[in-house]
């Protein structure tokens, strides 16, 4: 990190800015005293989240579709079966 005074940075605000660009942190002292401290900008050529793309959930064997029909199917069987269970036909 680069420490400089105020009058400094002043009269090289170019060309301190230019060093700060290449990713170079700089203090400004006033009096002894540290005023600011310039860093590096973050990149502005972030994606924003809601055009990243999403996540993709892969199982390997039996589709989505096809588990959520088993699933069905099993709980139908144990409704019908429970309803048999109580007497109710």
């Amino acid at each position: 990190m680069k420490s400089l005074s105020f009058t400094e940075f002043r009269n090289r605000a170019s060309e301190i800015l230019t060093l700060v660009e290449k990713g170079e942190t700089v203090r400004i002292v006033r009096h002894g005293k540290t005023v600011a401290k310039i860093v590096p900008a973050e990149s502005e050529e972030k994606i924003p989240s809601w055009k990243r793309p999403g996540l993709r959930l892969i199982n390997p064997g039996a589709s989505l579709s096809n588990t959520c029909f088993a699933i069905l199917s099993l709980l139908r069987t144990l409704v019908t079966l429970s309803l048999n269970l109580c007497g109710f036909n």
